[in-house]
């Protein structure tokens, strides 16, 4: 494959750079962009969907090392950065399958109680709504942890992925298997909890068409269906791993790849999103101002 070479004798495939564009133009520039209208503007949403959007940007971030240090060279990776994106890049998998399982159980747990489900209160409530808030992190910083161990234990073997070069990695052994399986575990409940909420959305939806008097008013109708679509989203994530352990390829890296730029599209198509960026356009007009929170 042909390759191009940039200053400082970096070496870059034209499959290296459309992966690595992918990552930059979807965590970098897109979810940044969806943080700050949730962060500054009426369009709030709930912390699972706000921590899905800052793990995938942090995957991108530890995704993009050796590009940001100009490290793909054709002698190969300077030895320190390769083993610090070694010891970071297996814990990101886990802590983005574990903030997935969040969003899905929130929007689940939130149509099961708009169906009329048990609401837990007090300090059950409490711990339930502090979970999903930290899990994600405290998944990454403990596989991050055991990742630079084992990096640091045998430094010589950490290379760049033999099949595609995206980034370096440790050798396979128990630790890149118990990533793969912390991954796997909750991608698999998640698909399971994104089933569950399709199935209640088509019933309470064929009911609606027999009966107009049945409502799903306490059902966020806008987010629900996109948290689903994001489900199917992971489904076809998981078959193209599947897949790849069968046929090597770089498919699933390019899938995921994808990702952070189609949670800007999915959760940022949302009316009152694009509200807000009509309204910030719009400032000057009267009726426009409070759309934005003043930022000093």
């Amino acid at each position: 494959m042909s390759s191009l070479s940039a200053e400082g004798g970096q070496r870059i495939t034209p499959l290296l750079a459309s992966y690595l564009a992918l990552h930059v133009v979807g965590s970098h520039v897109l979810l940044p962009l969806l943080l700050a209208t949730f962060a500054f503007s009426r369009a709030k949403r709930a912390v699972v969907l706000v921590n899905l959007c800052v793990c995938f940007l942090l995957t991108s971030i530890i995704t993009c090392l050796l590009f940001y240090a100009g490290q793909y060279k054709s002698s190969g990776p300077d030895a320190k950065w390769c083993i610090a994106q070694a010891s970071l890049v297996y814990a990101v998998a886990p802590m983005d399958g574990m903030a997935v399982l969040c969003l899905m159980y929130h929007v689940w747990n939130s149509v099961r109680i708009a169906q009329g489900g048990r609401q837990y209160e007090g300090r059950l409530a409490r711990v339930l709504s502090i979970i999903p808030a930290i899990a994600p992190y405290v998944v990454f910083v403990g596989f991050a942890t055991g990742g630079a161990s084992v990096a640091l234990a045998n430094p010589g073997a950490v290379t760049l992925r033999p099949d595609v070069q995206f980034f370096c990695t440790v050798p396979d052994g128990a630790y890149s298997l118990s990533t793969s399986v912390s991954t796997a575990v909750p991608l698999v409940l998640s698909i399971i909890c994104a089933v569950s909420i399709g199935v209640t959305l088509w019933r309470g939806m064929t009911a609606r068409k027999r009966d107009s008097t049945v409502t799903l008013s306490k059902v966020d109708m806008q987010f629900a269906p996109r948290v689903f679509f994001y489900g199917v989203y992971v489904f076809i994530g998981l078959i193209f791993t599947l897949v790849s352990i069968v046929r090597p390829s770089p498919a699933p890296d390019m899938f995921s790849a994808t990702i952070p730029t189609f949670i800007a599209v999915l959760f940022g198509s949302q009316s009152d999103v694009l509200d807000a960026w009509r309204r910030l356009f719009r400032r000057g007009e009267p009726g426009e101002k409070d759309a934005w929170t003043q930022v000093v």
